[in-house]
This record gives C-alpha cells, structure tokens and sequence, in this order.
C-alpha cells in the first residue's frame, strides 16, 4: 500500500499526463477534453508586477451585501463547492505560492495548498510560462521577504477533487499566485516582526487590488503564509480584514471564501474571531 507522499506523487504524475494529453476519463467512463480550456488559460496568464489604478467592477457597488464566510476545507474543495452552488461568471483563487518552484512540490509528493492545486488542475503550465520572470528572479534574489510579483492566470480548468478524483466534468478558476514572506527564514536573519508584517501588509493589498480589477463573483482566500513559512495568522487575518474593509463599496454582492483545511481548528477559529468583525460593518 502507498504511503500518502507516494500516492500524491502518483496523481501528480498522472495530472502532467492527463495535460500533455489533453483530456482525462471520468467515473462514468467518458472522455473530458481539457485541451481547449488549458490552451486559453495559459494564453491568458499574466505576470503582474505593476498594478493600474483600476476601479474593479462599480457595478458590484449595490446594497446587497458582501458574503463572507471562514471554513473548514481544502482551496480546491471550497472552489467546487461555490461552482455547485451556482456561483457563474470569475471565481478567483489565492494560491500561495513558493517562490522558487512552480507548483511548489507537487511533483514529489508534498502537499501544502498550492500543491493540492497542481494535483487537480492546468495551473502548472500556466506558472511555468514565467519561470525566468518569477521563479529564477525569487532564487537570485536569496531575500525570504520575496517580492510583490504576482502570476494571475484566468479561468484555469479544475477536473479533480482534493482527494484525487476526477470530477464528471472541469469547472473554471482564475488564480493569483504570489509568495508569503518567509516568516521563518525571515526571523533566523535577523528581520523584525514589523518589518515582516508590513511585508505581508503590501502585498495583500496589492492581491485585494489586482483580484477587484478582475471582476470576480467570488474570491477564495485562506490562512496565506501561515503554515511552514511561520506567519502569525492573527495578524494575516488582521490584515485581510483591514484591506477588505479599505474596499468594502467594491466587495458588494461578492462571496468571500477563506478555505482553510485545519484538522485541530485552531487557525480556523483565529481567523474566525478576527473576521467577525468584518461581517458586522458590511
């Protein structure tokens, strides 16, 4: 019997095959062409280094209010399940990023959120379309504070499940892929806390602005930066809250998602405690 690492390596594998391809086999034993929907996604993926000073959608500035809730589960997972509920037009996801490698270790068999992504969806070829731009400039750069670039990659196709199975049909995604600073390589420098969370401060308003300047119906976020490159997700939450409330009139009739797979619930609930606030204005 396979271990978890080998069996997320095994999908991760077939994933590559199954783009290469350009079509998989569902459950019920037919044949998903995937070509079409990978080709426009990585024809429309953009590296971002600049953002305009776009508006975003005015027409999202109703009196209806903006949705947001805070749960238990994977990034892929919350996507699919906003998609089922009817939820149409762009659905922009936060993936957060390694640096250094596309896809992060998807391809050995690690599995954090980005790599969950990799699994199921095109993403990967989208990200490798700026491997020079992105990846190589953040491993010469050597700073755990990495930069604000971002890779925003729109309505890429999802056809598996978190678990690894493949959905009866693809649903689409659009993702901004961009980096947390490592917090933890960060503090074995000698870089202070403030410094780290102004850091994260920038560039999560740069990842509010440039998601509002993509019209989305719903937007996916979760516990950026809080597992393996340390960040206190009490203040990741402090500062998504702060950011959504500086954009609140553009955040009408838009759900918010954070996606967060937690199996002692306790990032859950911290982000929870400092969002409420947020729900309680809007």
């Amino acid at each position: 019997m396979l271990n978890k690492r080998e069996n997320f390596k095994n999908i991760a594998s077939e994933t590559l095959s199954v783009i290469n391809d350009g079509y998989y086999i569902n459950k019920s034993n037919e044949k998903i062409d995937i070509k079409t929907f990978t080709d426009r996604a990585i024809e429309g993926t953009e590296l971002v280094c600049e953002l305009k000073n776009e508006e975003g959608n005015k027409l999202n500035a109703s009196l209806d209010k903006a949705e947001l809730t805070v749960v238990n589960n994977a990034t892929i997972n919350a996507i699919i399940e906003l998609r089922n509920s009817g939820i149409s037009g762009n659905v922009i996801a936060l993936n957060f990023a390694s640096a250094k490698n596309p896809g992060g270790g998807f391809q050995s068999g690690a599995n954090a959120q980005e790599e969950s992504i990799a699994r199921a969806s095109s993403i990967y070829p989208c990200l490798i379309k700026y491997k020079e731009e992105f990846y190589e400039f953040h491993k010469e750069q050597k700073n755990p504070l990495y930069s604000d670039k971002m890779i925003y990659s729109k309505d890429v196709p999802i056809f598996r499940d978190d678990s690894g199975d493949f959905l009866s049909e693809p649903i689409l995604c659009s993702f901004i892929t961009s980096p947390a600073v490592n917090a933890r390589v960060a503090r074995e420098r000698g870089i202070n806390e403030s410094e780290i969370r102004e850091a994260m401060n920038i560039r999560i308003k740069k990842i509010i602005k440039l998601t509002l300047s993509k019209n989305p119906k719903a937007i996916v976020l979760g516990a950026f930066g809080c597992g393996v490159f340390g960040n206190n997700p009490a203040d990741v939450a402090k500062i998504f809250c702060q950011q959504l409330k500086e954009n609140i009139s553009k955040l009408r009739d838009i759900k918010i998602v954070f996606a967060i797979y937690d199996r002692n619930m306790t990032i859950v609930n911290i982000f929870r405690k400092e969002l409420e606030y947020f729900n309680s204005v809007i």
